[in-house]
């Protein structure tokens, strides 16, 4: 999460009023300048029966702060239209599926890169180049219902958004709904703007339509080739600090594991073709005698680092693709009263590292990411890790 445009943006007084609608500026956007703009915020139907609070949401959101209201839970409740939260909350994948909002977009660009430079990215990759808001700055009560704007409403977000291009400067503007568009044309003058688009709606049917995911396509691969010079860059930057932190996980576990006697052979060739092709994040398959069969202890990174066990074929020499029941049983036994995730594609358990309730995630860019670069850091957290695998194979 990028913090340069905090100070413009937190001027506006609308965000003084609900900071939890604050957009979202990704790590990358200062070198990509994406600006997506969707439609309206939800705050949950629990509300919808309760006349006195529509009646003040109404009549006074533009000029009561967020805790004036009667919630129910004043902590959880302003979560539901809490922007930087929602985002978080998909790139650390905890998502639902409202989050196609972000992951249908994000997937498009991750394929122009593709195609490009054969740089392979994930949908988390790609956000963090955006900067997104939605449109609509009163949020709606009725989860799903469609927003309908009284002319309060769109006169305030047209004033907001118009400040928040001015507080973002972005060189792109794509609106991800039609209706959105719509109101803020009927409310700037944006005719003679060449840099602001608009989208069928990511979670609609018409997305697959060509006003939808092909329109986007179109827009955001002819914005790639005119910026390539600055958003490559910042991409293969994020790359290049992804990797130094997971080789140093995987060279503390691997060596942990190596001292037992066994472990994923080809580990050191994954590292150096990763560092060549830009493919997939490596992993370390540590293979375990187990009654009857094997199992492995599986490490992996994506846009988190996971480990668990998983079903081992012996003939093919890999995992496999998914684990049967007796598989389950036995990494049921060996994991005794470790706190895990329950069964996952190949896994038969899984759990995060550095541990299940502090996930390393590598697409809030923040100040912990910068810090991993710091050797002493990072010696913590493979020691962490390390801790954590040694009680998964403690009594193997």
């Amino acid at each position: 999460m990028s913090s340069d445009y905090d100070e413009k943006l937190s001027a506006i007084r609308h965000f003084q009023l609900h900071p939890e609608m604050l957009p979202y500026a990704g790590p990358q956007y200062n070198d990509c300048r994406i600006l997506l703009i969707g439609e309206s915020h939800y705050i949950g139907s629990q509300y919808a029966g309760d006349v006195k609070f529509c009646e003040e949401l109404h009549s006074h959101w533009y000029e009561w702060s967020t805790d004036r209201f009667k919630w129910t839970d004043p902590v959880s409740d302003p979560g539901w239209f809490n922007t930087r939260g929602i985002q978080y909350e998909f790139l650390v994948h905890n998502r639902n599926r409202a989050h196609s909002m972000f992951h249908n977009p994000a997937m498009i660009f991750c394929g122009i890169l593709k195609e490009e430079t054969g740089m392979t990215i994930t949908d988390c990759d790609a956000v963090s180049c955006t900067a997104f808001c939605n449109y609509f700055q009163r949020p709606e009560i009725v989860t799903g219902a469609t927003f309908e704007p009284t002319e309060e409403d769109l006169e305030k977000s047209a004033e907001i958004i118009t400040q928040i291009i001015g507080a973002l400067q972005p060189k792109i503007v794509v609106f991800l709904s039609k209706k959105a568009y719509r109101a803020y044309s009927g409310k700037a003058d944006i005719s003679d703007i060449p840099y602001i688009h608009c989208v069928n709606h990511p979670t609609s049917a018409s997305w697959n339509n060509a006003g939808g995911r092909e329109k986007y396509y179109e827009i955001m691969k002819r914005y790639y080739l005119d910026n390539d010079s600055s958003i490559l860059p910042a991409l293969l930057k994020v790359n290049e600090q992804k990797l130094s932190i997971v080789k140093a996980v995987f060279d503390g576990l691997y060596v942990c594991l190596r001292r037992r006697g066994s472990a994923f052979d080809g580990y050191s060739t994954v590292i150096s073709e990763y560092y060549k092709e830009r493919g997939a994040l490596p992993f370390i398959d540590y293979v375990m005698p187990y009654k009857d069969r094997k199992l492995s202890l599986h490490i992996e990174a994506t846009d988190n680092l996971y480990f668990g066990i998983c079903g081992w074929d012996e003939d093919r020499g890999c995992i496999k693709p998914r684990p049967d029941s007796t598989d389950c049983s036995y990494a049921a036994e060996i994991k005794g009263s470790l706190d895990t995730y329950g069964r996952s594609a190949s896994y038969c358990w899984w759990n995060y590292l550095p541990s299940n309730d502090h996930k390393l995630c590598f697409n809030d860019r923040g100040a912990e990411f910068d810090s991993l670069t710091d050797p002493e850091r990072m010696d913590r957290l493979t020691g962490t890790c390390i801790e954590m695998i040694e009680k998964s194979v403690k009594t193997r």
